[in-house]
């Protein structure tokens, strides 16, 4: 065999093996891309499941407390204790108070003495409030805010809660959860080390997405 010869077949195993290594480190490449993405979109569920449910578990819990003031519509203070004591105390820290608003003016809230100065505050005449104040009373259904700059100051995550009585509005419960706390308790602020997070919600009132 001449030496061009042979030059010219260890040039084509040498083509074919690069083919091959590249055909196995591509094949391996996508594999762990397709890993990866998995692994990811796992992590943001699990994330995702822990925010609705540290949201949610509060909203299930505030149930007994509508129905007692169904039942009872001059309820005092103590008795709101009674209801919102279990639910911040096994809240992990998330939940920064519970309020009732007799119509929009808050008349209860827990824990009293930290937020008592806000007693009697009207929110339906807070203009940052006042719609979703307002969109809980009309529509009759339960809503989540975030972010919302707090009357007794800081920024929280709200849900508001309708209470009716005899089938017409009566007032609605608001639960306000700590942002930070909230979203560490989710895992979302470990997630956010490593991944670039952003949070997006649709506005209820102007049916929009918008980043929170």
């Amino acid at each position: 065999m001449s030496s061009k010869n042979r030059v010219v077949i260890s040039f084509m195993v040498f083509i074919l093996v690069m083919s091959l290594f590249i055909f196995t480190a591509a094949i391996e490449y996508n594999r762990s891309y397709q890993n990866h993405i998995k692994e990811t979109q796992d992590t943001f569920r699990y994330v995702k499941i822990n925010l609705e449910n540290v949201i949610t578990s509060r909203m299930a819990a505030i149930k007994g407390l509508n129905a007692y003031i169904e039942i009872n519509p001059d309820f005092n203070q103590n008795e709101f204790n009674y209801f919102a004591k279990g639910i911040y105390e096994s809240s992990s820290d998330v939940v920064q108070s519970m309020s009732f608003l007799t119509d929009t003016k808050i008349t209860h809230i827990y824990p009293f003495d930290d937020y008592k100065s806000i007693i009697g505050v009207d929110l339906s005449l807070n203009e940052e409030q006042k719609a979703w104040i307002d969109y809980a009373k009309s529509n009759q259904k339960a809503i989540i805010t975030a972010p919302v700059n707090l009357v007794e100051g800081g920024v929280g995550i709200v849900v508001r809660i309708p209470v009716e009585r005899n089938n017409n509005y009566f007032g609605q419960v608001s639960i306000v959860f700590d942002s930070d706390k909230t979203l560490k308790s989710s895992g979302l602020i470990e997630l956010a080390d490593h991944y670039y997070v952003e949070l997006s919600k649709i506005d209820e009132l102007s049916k929009l997405e918008r980043v929170i």
